[in-house]
This record gives C-alpha cells, sequence and structure tokens, in this order.
C-alpha cells in the first residue's frame, strides 16, 4: 500500500508518522475502502461529553491553583499531573490523532 487516507488521518498530517504507519501495516494493510478514504467517519464528541471533560479540567486547574498557594511540592507536582491528564483526554477526545503533549 502506498496511498491510504486512514493511516494519514491517523497520522494526524505528520508525514514521519505516516510513513512508520505504512510499515507497521503492511503484514496487515487497510481496507481498500478505508484506503481510498471512505471508511466511516469517527465519533462526534457531544457536547455533555466536552463538558464533562471540561469540568474535570477546571477542577483539576482549580486544584492545582489551591495546591500552588498553601501546600508542598509533593501536592503541587500531583495538582500538575492532573491537569497534565485532563488536558490530554480533552486532546484525545477533540482530536484522536493529535499527540496531547
Amino acid at each position: 500500500m502506498s496511498i491510504c487516507e486512514k493511516c494519514w488521518a491517523d497520522a494526524g498530517g505528520n508525514h514521519e508518522l505516516y510513513l512508520e504507519l505504512l510499515k507497521e501495516r503492511e503484514a496487515n494493510p487497510c481496507t481498500p475502502e478505508q484506503q481510498k478514504g471512505h471508511a466511516e467517519p469517527p465519533a462526534r464528541l457531544t457536547a455533555d461529553a466536552l463538558d464533562d471533560l471540561l469540568d474535570a479540567y477546571a477542577g483539576a486547574l482549580s486544584h492545582l491553583a489551591w495546591a500552588r498557594a498553601n501546600s508542598t511540592v509533593g501536592v503541587h507536582a500531583v495538582a500538575v499531573a492532573a491537569v497534565c491528564e485532563a488536558r490530554a483526554k480533552i486532546v484525545k477526545a477533540v482530536n484522536p490523532h493529535e499527540d496531547a503533549s
């Protein structure tokens, strides 16, 4: 397979990652429909699901602000990790092909 719309979408437009995916999937290639770009579109994120993700992110940010003002380095590090995790979940939900880092 030399051109695959699914692999391109999975790579998020990153050419190097696209080439890696093509090599990885040589033994088990995408279907002809996926290669042509006629596969089912990904499920859309619902407003309620996005609200839940944003609420979790806001809560993590609030905890981080409290930790900065009132806590030790250890608690602050845990709060930072929670913010990063919440952000990564939002990025993954909005664009499953994007790297959350």
